[in-house]
């Protein structure tokens, strides 16, 4: 469509162009006689700088013209104005003002906008309740953080009632538009069973999906995942990766899953070959870090346990009075109490997988 040179739609199509001193030279004039939709676009001019020098002060003068008069977009580009003090002093009161009257008008962003500081406390009166109310309107308008932010309030019971299924439905929507929070919320909610069937597959799509795209803790769920053979088969060299790219991002419980594999290197052929005893031994004393474990001296898994001593997880204790001479005894310290709960069960897995194995062999 060919538009009247001397028309605000002109100048609106030549800025969109990127023909910044046309529109500028189109709309000026306008926006001087009083036309709405020029006021606003020469707001936007001056507040980006497009040909011409960036000037927040004019643009707030015209973003006011246009949105005394009720311009949904000028009000909330107003209010973006007092919320983060651009040619004017910021004012959380006006900001919040101007982005109500550009919400109550359905213009999604000022609704997002005024949820936000409602659920930050710097809105008039905030409260959760209010800020849930605006997600929602939001999250209808389709602002994906929006969708978010309601799935996370009603995942929560942040200013509204728990809902797992409806949380469920908003993690659903905010995940298909790549949202990596969402995708890992969804991974937690499969996992879980809340709100959806327990799932360890889907669990593993979704974390997969946030992980791939940076998230620290669903990279973190599928190191775990790959040391414990959860829903796939075990792969340590997979779960180094996983906890390597989460570790790198500074996540501390993957900086520590890491090191504990790299320590525990030396432990996996030996564990293939502990007793079921051995096992009740350890998982007993990971539940009650002060018993002592009893092990005979001359056992025949004796460097499984100097090598645990050696990695500072097991403290020598001195065995009680009436057991005999030939028997060590140990305490788990803090360190090997963090690292034998993951690898006791990671442990078992390996050697499960081993005598599986041996029994195809065999067969």
């Amino acid at each position: 469509m060919v538009f009247d040179r001397k028309s605000v739609q002109y100048g609106i199509e030549a800025y969109t162009r990127g023909d910044y001193a046309v529109a500028l030279e189109v709309l000026a004039p306008l926006a001087n006689k009083g036309d709405t939709q020029a006021e606003y676009n020469l707001g936007l001019i001056y507040a980006n700088g497009r040909g011409t020098a960036r000037d927040y002060a004019t643009s707030l003068k015209w973003f006011e013209r246009a949105a005394a008069k009720g311009f949904a977009d000028a009000q909330f580009s107003l209010g973006s104005r007092y919320y983060n003090g651009q040619g004017t002093d910021r004012d959380f009161g006006k900001a919040s003002d101007w982005f109500t009257k550009a919400a109550e008008q359905g213009h999604a962003r000022a609704q997002f906008n005024l949820a936000v500081m409602h659920k930050d406390g710097l809105a008039p009166r905030s409260n959760a309740a209010e800020a849930v109310h605006w997600f929602r309107r939001a999250a209808d308008g389709g602002i994906a953080q929006a969708q978010l932010e309601l799935a996370i309030s009603l995942h929560t019971a942040q200013g509204v009632e728990r809902n797992f299924q409806e949380a469920a439905t908003w993690y659903f929507k905010a995940a298909q538009n790549k949202d990596a929070v969402a995708q890992f919320s969804l991974g937690e909610m499969f996992r879980k069973g809340e709100g959806l069937p327990r799932s360890d597959v889907q669990a593993l799509k979704w974390y997969r999906l946030a992980a791939e795209q940076g998230h620290s803790g669903a990279q973190g769920h599928l190191g775990l995942a790959h040391l414990l053979g959860h829903g796939m088969v075990q792969n340590l060299d997979e779960a180094q990766s996983w906890y390597r790219r989460a570790a790198q991002q500074g996540d501390a419980d993957a900086q520590f899953s890491l090191t504990m594999l790299q320590k525990s290197e030396r432990l996996w052929p030996m564990a293939t070959s502990l007793s079921e005893a051995d096992f009740s031994v350890l998982e007993t004393t990971c539940k009650h870090p002060s018993t002592r474990m009893l092990t005979p001296k001359n056992s025949a898994n004796h460097v499984f346990w100097s090598e645990m001593e050696k990695l500072g997880w097991l403290q020598r204790e001195a065995p009680p009075a009436d057991s005999l001479l030939t028997t060590k005894a140990f305490t788990l310290t803090q360190e090997g109490r963090r690292a034998l709960n993951r690898l006791v069960p990671a442990f078992k897995k390996a050697r499960a997988r081993s005598e599986s194995l041996r029994d195809r062999a065999e067969a």
